[in-house]
């Protein structure tokens, strides 16, 4: 899969603003680990609407492979009662889970070398349509969503 996000996205550099747009060939989720080998090891944010098992077992992969040093993820309240089972196996891979009225799609990346935001309109599942999003590796921009995911995360419920 990283082939198909090099074909499409190409290197990944500081201070760049790189819009996208898939065909659906590939994952908000498979994206993260082809920025991972841009950032470094790195602790990682993700806010979604919803999410998959294939993804939480590719995240847990990259956890396990110590690319993600830690995890946090940012769900709506929905994913309670409509992925019970799920959200167990999500707390399971995850450090830590908050829920809170959601429908962002943002991958923030602190990595050990480079902080990579990536706002998206797609969610942690398997994305087999046409999307689009913007890899910003610019301070303000990282500034920005990780201050906007800070004053979420405070007052969002502990799962």
């Amino acid at each position: 899969m990283p082939e198909l996000i090099r074909a499409d996205l190409g290197e990944i550099h500081q201070q760049q603003a790189r819009p996208y747009i898939t065909d659906g060939a590939w994952s908000l989720y498979e994206l993260v680990e082809y920025l991972l080998g841009y950032s470094g090891p790195a602790n990682v944010l993700l806010t979604s609407f919803s999410v998959s098992d294939a993804s939480i077992r590719h995240l847990q992969h990259l956890k396990e492979t110590q690319l993600i040093c830690r995890m946090q993820g940012l769900f709506d309240p929905s994913l309670r009662k409509t992925k019970t089972a799920l959200m167990y196996f999500a707390a399971e891979v995850f450090d830590e889970i908050r829920i809170s009225p959601n429908h962002s799609k943002i991958i923030l990346l602190d990595g050990s070398q480079m902080k990579i935001p990536v706002p998206s309109p797609a969610n942690l599942g398997r994305n087999r349509r046409i999307e689009a999003g913007m890899i910003d590796s610019r301070p303000q921009t990282w500034d920005y969503f990780n201050n906007q995911l800070q004053k979420i995360w405070h007052h969002a419920a502990i799962l």
